[in-house]
């Protein structure tokens, strides 16, 4: 796990924050080294709440199980409007 430092400026202030990268994990330190050498020169975003600049992230993360309930809630609600349809149906013949 890497753990890094950044800073950036909002307006007319500047904030300083922690972040791991919790992803990938590095059997050694020299891969880590590599890679936090790599991470160096790229000049990464910073996604962060306007209405409170000290919350910020360097990583945009998915809700990934939320969305994977939503699909599955439409779905049901799919399957039983069917149902309903189907059932109204064949009960008026």
């Amino acid at each position: 796990m890497i753990e890094v430092t950044y800073h950036y400026m909002f307006g007319e202030e500047f904030y300083s924050q922690s972040f791991c990268f919790s992803k990938p994990i590095y059997p050694n330190i020299y891969l880590a080294q590599e890679a936090i050498n790599k991470k160096k020169e790229v000049i990464n975003s910073v996604w962060l709440n306007p209405k409170n600049p000290n919350q910020s992230r360097l990583m945009r993360s998915f809700p990934l199980k939320e969305g994977v309930y939503l699909i599955v809630s439409l779905f049901v609600l799919v399957y039983f409007f069917l149902l309903k349809f189907q059932f109204n149906r064949s009960y008026e013949n």
